[in-house]
């Protein structure tokens, strides 16, 4: 949903946001979170590994209104332990087909 925001929103967020770590993995650098979200906006998808929860790793895509504005998501969590990070990343195309999905459904 952040890297849904226009770049405006996005700073305005950055700028306010307390960005405390949840995991090891959490990115709580106002840089290192922008420069990952630059990543999802090209890819089309994000991937979650480890940053909100241990052990767990998820990729998600965004669904949007009628407008391209994203207003909320689609995704598929899963274990570390039992699903390697490459194999999740791989669930991606189908990810964003099912987030597109209802992005038209919901338009």
């Amino acid at each position: 949903v952040l890297a849904g925001l226009d770049r405006p929103q996005l700073a305005g967020f950055l700028a306010d946001a307390a960005l405390a770590a949840r995991t090891p993995a959490s990115l709580t650098d106002p840089t290192a979170l922008d420069a990952e979200l630059t990543r999802v906006r090209a890819a089309g998808f994000a991937v979650d590994d480890e940053e909100n929860e241990a052990s767990i790793r998820c990729v998600a895509a965004g669904v949007r209104d009628r407008r391209g504005a994203v207003i909320g998501g689609v995704s598929v969590s899963t274990l570390t332990f039992l699903v390697p990070r490459d194999r999740v990343v791989g669930w991606a195309p189908d990810v964003i087909a099912t987030a597109d999905a209802v992005s038209i459904r919901l338009a």
